[in-house]
């Protein structure tokens, strides 16, 4: 992927190939004809912040192979923050023992030290190319189930919470978050026989929650769950927030996101409302794994078309106005599987392995965009979301106002779903009383995998009493970020693009 705008550079230093920073001043005079068939709006309030968000919005699973040398950075390069991937319990601990065994601790298998910690090799690979490393408890000893396979329901969960104390004491500290369980929901990774009720389903879930979140206590880590899919989702969910124990030391609430496998996916207010409600506190809420589809062969248009992008950049904006404080895209490299990544062969994934190099597709420059050139996936970012009311808007067109930390007001936009470009009005109020207007910084992001700068049509821009006027055309298959700065406004003439 080739990127114009690297957050490495201050826009606005150096030369670059990319355009140069369009910067919009707008008018104190006040022209009513100005707007006229800017009927699709967006307004957005920088005075009033609805919600806090987080820098993790931008990474994916699994680990690119050993045998991929630069993938690691190439994802880095391209935008992505953390990788998130198996703390397999089954390959950690001793093999070939009984559960009796373990409790007499013959020869030490009980001992941390007598251990495989492979796994800190690919931690560190991780953590090396500058990536965040996001865990999920997994895969439990054979010896250690009913039905003998890593799946299994526990026979001994006092040995179980053991198991993952030690795991803790020694790997945990390399882990932003820690989830229990991958969807437990599902047999693949959760078996409990022919006939699985709900009930039991919720009871073995709970317990893992339970036994994991005390096994962590006094450690300092962030455990979450429960990775849940589909109806199970809100299913899972209110049975963990109605235990007292597991409410009050969950570091967070996670779920998966695919729009296609499941409707009720694509209503993830209800179970973002559902967590506000039943935690009874701010707790975290994490997407760890979303995309179109998680059938590899399928919809090429969500994964690595042109319009992949501004479909990304669609669900990047869904989440940060859910609430939403981490997203883990579903599926980045070809981990421990691998499969067969072609350009445009329909499979998922952020890259092409090709010539012995990772050749990252072109959607990912809207994580470069959003996450690097507007610093939301900074490690210091605080993440705010403004109050933000479409007026008019078709379903295609999205958008959103944030703040970061020491960067200025951003609003990130979409066009998706047509080939049709959008003529947006948008209506920005200053976080402060202010007559002045902002200069307005534009980036663009598409499918070819290159941002730019100053490439999208602004119109023109007016200031209102209490609000600047901003009116843009995006076009179609496009992500789009604006950067405000209220504080260096120029003088009282507008400016517009030459069309």
């Amino acid at each position: 992927m080739h990127t114009e705008v690297s957050a490495s550079r201050p826009p606005g230093n150096g030369s670059r190939r990319g355009m140069r920073v369009l910067m919009v001043v707008l008018s104190l005079m006040s022209c009513s004809d100005t707007t006229s068939g800017w009927t699709q709006t967006l307004d957005v309030d920088f005075r009033h912040v609805v919600r806090e968000s987080g820098p993790y919005m931008f990474g994916g699973a699994h680990i690119p192979p050993a045998s991929q040398p630069g993938a690691l950075q190439a994802l880095r390069d391209a935008g992505v923050t953390h990788i998130r991937f198996d703390i397999s319990l089954e390959d950690i601990v001793p093999k070939n023992i009984t559960l009796s065994e373990y409790i007499a601790n013959p020869a030490g298998v009980a001992d941390p030290a007598n251990w495989n910690w492979k796994l800190e090799s690919e931690i560190r690979r991780v953590r090396d190319a500058g990536l965040s490393a996001y865990g999920i408890l997994l895969w439990n000893p054979k010896w250690l189930t009913g039905n003998g396979n890593d799946n299994g329901e526990v026979l001994d969960y006092n040995v179980w919470e053991d198991i993952v104390r030690k795991v803790l004491m020694r790997l945990g500290p390399s882990f932003e978050y820690i989830e229990i369980w991958n969807e437990p929901c599902w047999r693949t990774f959760l078996d409990l026989g022919t006939s699985s009720p709900e009930e039991k389903v919720k009871q073995v879930t709970l317990e893992y929650h339970r036994r994991a979140l005390h096994a962590a206590e006094g450690l300092g880590l962030k455990l979450g769950g429960p990775a849940c899919y589909g109806w199970w989702r809100d299913v899972l969910i209110e049975a963990l927030l109605k235990d007292e124990y597991i409410r009050s030391h969950l570091g967070f609430v996670s779920w998966h996101h695919y729009d296609k496998d499941h409707v009720d996916y694509a209503d993830i207010e209800r179970t973002a409302k559902l967590v506000r409600e039943r935690a009874g506190r701010d707790i975290e809420m994490h997407v760890t794994e979303w995309n179109y589809t998680a059938d590899s062969g399928s919809f090429p248009e969500y994964q690595n078309s042109p319009k992949a992008a501004a479909w990304v950049a669609r669900k990047l904006i869904e989440f940060y106005h859910t609430g939403v404080d981490s997203a883990t895209m579903y599926h980045l490299s070809n981990g421990p599987w691998g499969y067969d990544y072609a350009k445009n062969n329909g499979k998922w994934g952020g890259y092409e392995w090709r010539n012995g190099v990772a050749e990252p597709y072109g959607f990912l420059s809207v994580f470069d965009m959003f996450g690097k050139t507007l610093g939301l996936a900074q490690k210091d970012a605080h993440v705010e979301v403004v109050e933000t009311t479409p007026l008019n808007l078709p379903p295609r067109v999205n958008g959103i106002g944030l703040t970061s930390g020491a960067q200025s007001n951003l609003i990130l936009l979409a066009n998706h779903g047509s080939e049709l470009p959008a003529t947006l009005l948008i209506r920005a109020t200053p976080p402060v009383a202010s007559a002045t207007a902002p200069v307005v910084q534009t980036f663009s992001a598409s499918g070819d995998g290159t941002v730019m700068e100053g490439a999208v049509a602004i119109e023109g821009v007016e200031a209102k009493s209490d609000h600047a006027e901003i009116r843009i055309e995006i076009p179609a298959y496009t992500a789009i970020g604006l950067r405000l700065d209220w504080n260096n406004a120029l003088s009282q003439t507008a400016v517009r693009r030459s069309r």
